[in-house]
Order: structure tokens, then sequence, then C-alpha cells
């Protein structure tokens, strides 16, 4: 990540690795916001929380701030963009502390 002063205020640039159609990091990175202006292909993380209630299984979301595209509405758990060189399971957990406050690190059933 890096960052610029804009008016003497600092804002962060996010980097993403560009990946091929199957998911691999082609060696090349990209600017987040570049990313999404320009439908570059890149990755993100997504932690999907389930708990058993009562002989059920539940899907725990969270509510999206407001400060945030569609505030106000529930999305999955965690998720978040991989910067470059970082792997899923350490954004997944990045995220998880993050969005949740969660200090998780043995992530169980986890899937690339």
């Amino acid at each position: 990540m890096a960052e610029i002063a804009v008016k003497g205020k600092k804002l962060s640039m996010e980097y993403l690795d560009i990946v091929d159609e199957n998911g691999n990091p082609t060696g090349e990175t990209v600017e987040r916001a570049y990313a999404h202006r320009n439908g570059v292909r890149h990755r993100t993380s997504h932690v999907w929380i389930l708990r058993k209630r009562e002989g059920k299984i539940q899907v725990l979301l969270q509510e999206r701030a407001d400060t945030k595209s569609l505030p106000g509405c529930y999305d999955i758990s965690s998720a978040g963009h991989i910067t470059a060189g970082q792997d899923f399971r350490e954004s997944a957990v990045r995220e998880l502390h993050e969005e949740l406050g969660f200090r998780y690190h043995n992530l169980e059933n986890f899937r690339k």
C-alpha cells in the first residue's frame, strides 16, 4: 500500500495483483480504484461464519456501515481485497480483524 498527500491529507493507494482467468497472479499490479473503473481482474477473500444453534446451521452476516457503498445492506461475514503479494489466508485473517475485531488464525475448512 502506498500513501500520497492531497491537500495535506494522507491517502492510501491499495495495490492488487492482476490475475489471469484461473486466478493466478500475472506478475503485474494495479491500483484498486483503477482495477474497479476498468474491470481489471483481481482477487478478493470472503469469509463465511457459520454457527450451530438449536440443531440448525446459521450464517452470520454483517450490516454495511453508513459510510460504505450500499449502506445498511447485509453482506457476507467478512470480505476484502487481497493486496499485492498477499495470499488468501493472510487476507482473510486481516479482514476478520479489520471488519469484526477477530484475531483468528486457525481457519477451519479453508478453501481457495
